[in-house]
């Protein structure tokens, strides 16, 4: 068996956009560890000790702030302006992160692939998704995937399953926990 590296986030987040991507789900998530662990990726990408000095911050005061459960709201404010972002609502209708734009099942790696209206992927388990997990679905019964017309939902006909965008997000958020 090969070793492996664990996965660094760091390593791919190269420009703007793809961060801006990346924090936006973050922070899209119900779950703060995510947005932490997403702000202190970012920070590695572009260098900690020059986001800490920019955010007004020692470095090990920045690495505090990320580790504490209960951060104040002005410090990651500081936090995501060091990194030249601000924060912004947008409703929760926007179709930037309700609208699924394509989906379609690895066989090789039993994940699904689920890509939204920005860029943003998911590659999730299906033991990850309640819905088919209870099917026990086979490989052919999962490679016939849809879109419906307005993105709210992928279907498998084969087994007569819809899954909602709310059940994709909280099945992703699982691969991460």
């Amino acid at each position: 068996m090969k070793n492996t590296k664990p996965f660094d986030a760091a390593k791919y987040l190269t420009d703007d956009e793809t961060i801006r991507h990346y924090l936006a789900e973050a922070f899209e998530s119900s779950v703060p560890a995510i947005a932490r662990t997403a702000l202190h990726d970012v920070a590695r990408a572009k260098g900690v000790q020059d986001v800490a000095r920019d955010a007004g911050m020692t470095r090990k005061a920045f690495e505090q702030a990320l580790a504490d459960e209960h951060v104040g709201y002005l410090t990651i404010r500081r936090i995501v302006e060091a990194l030249g972002f601000s924060l912004t609502t947008v409703p929760a209708e926007s179709p930037v992160f309700r609208r699924i734009m394509a989906a379609r099942y690895k066989r090789s790696t039993r994940r699904l692939h689920v890509e939204f209206l920005l860029g943003v992927e998911y590659m999730i388990p299906v033991g990850h998704i309640e819905k088919l997990t209870a099917l026990e679905p086979t490989a052919s019964d999962l490679k016939h995937v849809e879109v419906s017309k307005r993105g709210r939902c992928i279907r498998f006909p084969k087994l007569g399953v819809k899954i909602r965008v709310p059940d994709i997000k909280r099945a992703a958020m699982g691969a991460f926990s």
